[in-house]
């Protein structure tokens, strides 16, 4: 029997109306690394749904625009008043025990979960009697209320040096899967978490998620398990940043520098002082090779400026010297492919270049840190050696491995490729993944 006439064949669910909110974590965009992930995320995502409305939370509408053309941007401010405002005001707040605080804190936590309009009137109503109502929270909120699915982007933010940011991502995932819509994790770095409240509302929150997908494979799994995340909801995909740098390959062959990278923050553990001895080697070694020594500065927040400590550190501008400042992360691809191989104490700048085909030393003087490079080296392999700097050898032992990755860097450089084009296929399984599950969401609000 054949359909009546002027009958419509159903075709697959449409993602033309589909809103979905994008949580980078990082909202400056002034960390190449972090600008990479959130790149990528955008691209896979606008390529699977074409027409789909992508919206981002960020402080700088203007570089959002220059990272990822056409994206909606989201005021990061209204977010830090939803996550900041203290309903029993600052005040309350400061003159209470630890303990009583941190019970209050879950208090308004939970007003926001359950009551969200109610601790929305609350915030508005302050911000009248203040005389400045909160536009950006009106807009941030609108945007989290009306998408229909959450993106947290890649990021090694759910951890204890970034706890408190890593608790508002959180309580996003919980709201999210409150309101039953998909939730995915994209290139995530889990832990190291020793802090009790972060380990509860992680464990709390992440079972939630429709989808997470770590960045490396030698510690998050195990930390996702014991959080009772199911294993069908977990694939390790290496970080999203791969697929830009491995687009680059081809134009590492003949590299023939040094890349110096490193990383002066609370959280990487390294200063100045530790750096120098290992800073003072590698430029002996450039020397003795004479070759270049190319700096890549990957953040240039201004508090942890890359560019700023590698001229510190070297005594000198000359490496500077025709190289532009970077504006977006395909700038400092420029200058990883001039490198046979990259010394770095930060973590993108060795996801660059390992995905180019580089060898790379990770330099560490955290657990934070020592989790993120093991992790690279689990993805990799051979070509990426870690060390110690709180060793009292560390600059004996980087001057070391430079030296042994350096002679085996074209050996190296087949694997390395081959280990990020495989990274990259997998990582855009978990997007198709992640589309077809916004596709079936949508498809059964349709029907209902």
């Amino acid at each position: 029997m054949g359909r009546p006439a002027g009958a419509v064949r159903k075709g697959p669910p449409t993602l033309a109306a589909v809103r979905i909110l994008l949580e980078p974590n990082a909202h400056h965009h002034l960390n190449a690394g972090d600008a990479a992930m959130l790149q990528v995320a955008f691209r896979r995502l606008r390529e699977l749904c074409p027409e789909a409305t992508i919206q981002v939370i960020t402080d700088a509408p203007d570089r959002l625009e220059r990272l990822c053309p056409g994206a909606v941007p989201v005021p990061a401010a209204g977010r830090r008043i939803w996550f900041g405002d203290r309903y029993f005001g600052d005040r309350l707040h400061r003159g209470l025990p630890a303990w009583t605080a941190t019970a209050l804190d879950r208090v308004e936590d939970g007003m926001r979960r359950r009551w969200p309009a109610a601790a929305r009137a609350v915030i508005e109503a302050k911000g009248v009697l203040k005389r400045s109502p909160p536009r950006e929270l009106r807009d941030f909120l609108d945007a989290a209320r009306h998408s229909d699915a959450l993106v947290v982007g890649g990021a090694g933010a759910i951890t204890d040096p970034f706890a408190p940011l890593a608790l508002t991502v959180l309580e996003l995932v919980h709201g999210a899967a409150e309101r039953g819509i998909p939730v995915a994790l994209f290139g995530q770095g889990i832990g190291p978490i020793e802090d009790r409240e972060l380990w509860l509302r992680a464990s709390e929150g992440l079972p939630r998620a429709s989808l997470i997908a770590l960045r490396e494979g030698r510690a998050g799994p195990g930390i996702l398990r014991a959080m009772t995340v199911p294993e069908d909801r977990i694939e390790v995909t290496g970080d999203d940043a791969v697929e830009l740098a491995h687009a680059h390959g081809h134009e590492a062959a003949r590299g023939s520098a040094i890349g110096l990278s490193v990383r002066v923050a609370r959280y990487s553990g390294l200063d100045v002082d530790s750096l120098g001895p290992a800073v003072e080697a590698v430029t002996t070694l450039a020397g003795r090779r004479r070759v270049q020594l190319v700096p890549i500065p990957i953040s240039a927040v201004a508090n942890e400026a890359d560019a700023a400590v590698i001229e510190r550190l070297t005594g000198s501008a000359a490496a500077f010297t025709g190289m532009p400042a970077p504006r977006q992360p395909v700038d400092l691809m420029e200058r990883i492919v001039r490198c046979r191989i990259v010394v770095t104490g930060s973590y993108h700048a060795g996801v660059f270049a390992l995905a180019a085909g580089i060898p790379t030393v990770g330099l560490v003087g955290s657990p934070y840190y020592a989790d993120k490079f093991h992790g690279l080296a689990h993805q990799f392999g051979r070509g990426c050696a870690v060390v110690d700097l709180g060793d009292p050898d560390g600059a004996g032992r980087v001057a070391s491995a430079v030296d042994e990755l350096w002679d085996a860097a074209e050996d190296l450089r087949g694997p390395l490729l081959e280990a990020a084009g495989a990274q990259v296929e997998v990582g855009r399984a978990a997007y198709r993944r992640f589309a077809a599950m916004l596709g079936v969401h949508r498809a059964g609000r349709e029907a209902a």
